[in-house]
């Protein structure tokens, strides 16, 4: 009994942690909006086979570290959309929580 006890706190403190990583890869972006409730955030909207989100993930400047992260991102998530160019989204926190996009790589 005890080691079954054992295994199964294990599983659930192993799963309980989320880590970094991407949200999405490959997306196209469709929409993105300029704010989010007049707060410093945005959402993208995007169609993906890799998607963990619903297709729409927050970007927040709380998370971006630094306004200049934050603005780069917004230009590339505009330039995606604009583009057509597929997007990798990134969260250095939960890769499943779907408020904590960070990064943007745009792909060719």
């Amino acid at each position: 009994m005890k080691k079954y006890l054992v295994l199964v706190l294990m599983f659930i403190s192993m799963n309980s942690f989320a880590g970094a990583g991407y949200i999405t890869t490959g997306a196209t972006v469709t929409k993105v909006s300029a704010t989010s409730q007049n707060a410093d955030a945005f959402w993208v909207w995007y169609s993906s086979g890799t998607d963990k989100c619903s297709g729409k993930v927050k970007f927040q400047l709380a998370n971006a570290g630094t306004e200049g992260v934050f603005q780069r991102t917004f230009t590339l998530a505009t330039t995606a959309l604009v583009s057509g160019k597929r997007v990798d989204v990134y969260s250095y926190t939960d890769d499943t929580d779907c408020m904590s996009a960070v990064s943007i790589d745009l792909i060719g």
